[in-house]
């Protein structure tokens, strides 16, 4: 009897979790409803992101970019839970629907390691990638956003010298 008050607290203290686990602290597709609508940037080139709700641990987006007037490239954008974390994955293609990438390259992939009411952050999984490797979304108003891409150093930290900033202003699909 003994030995088993002696054990039972140790076996208590395994089997109930003391705080919330890695999965409950993750941001999640869920955190991003800022995002949500239409985005456009009247500049050239002209530029317009659009997200849907979040449905069934997805959040769906397109992007676009006009260029002289005329359609120079889109995106296809997705962020889904997944065990790993939300991840943030999206492809360039031209208008003929042919990608940007080389050729047997994957899509890009960036998990989203931190969001707030109005802010989420995306960093590149393989540093290898010539694509953005560290993407943040920032609601600046209500109806202003910013998106800020940057390459990551040889450290691995946003190299801030080559930051590129699209100001985003809400609008209205036609």
């Amino acid at each position: 009897m003994k030995f088993l008050f002696r054990i039972l607290p140790l076996l208590l203290s395994v089997s109930l979790p003391i705080g919330p686990s890695l999965a409950d602290t993750m941001p999640t597709v869920a955190d991003l409803d800022f995002m949500n609508g239409a985005w456009k940037m009247d500049a050239n080139p002209e530029l317009t992101e659009v997200w849907l709700d979040d449905a069934g641990g997805v959040k769906q987006g397109m992007f676009r970019n006009m260029k002289n007037g005329k359609y120079y490239m889109g995106e296809l954008l997705l962020i889904e839970d997944t065990d790993q974390g939300s991840m943030f994955r999206f492809d360039w293609y031209k208008a003929d629907f042919s990608t940007f990438r080389p050729s047997g390259s994957p899509p890009i992939v960036l998990r989203l390691t931190d969001s707030g009411i109005d802010s989420a952050t995306f960093r590149n999984i393989d540093q290898n990638q010539q694509a953005p490797q560290h993407v943040v979304y920032i609601r600046t108003g209500p109806d202003q956003m910013e998106v800020r891409l940057r390459p990551l150093d040889k450290n691995g930290n946003p190299d801030e010298s080559k930051l590129t900033v699209f100001k985003y202003q809400r609008t209205t699909i036609n």
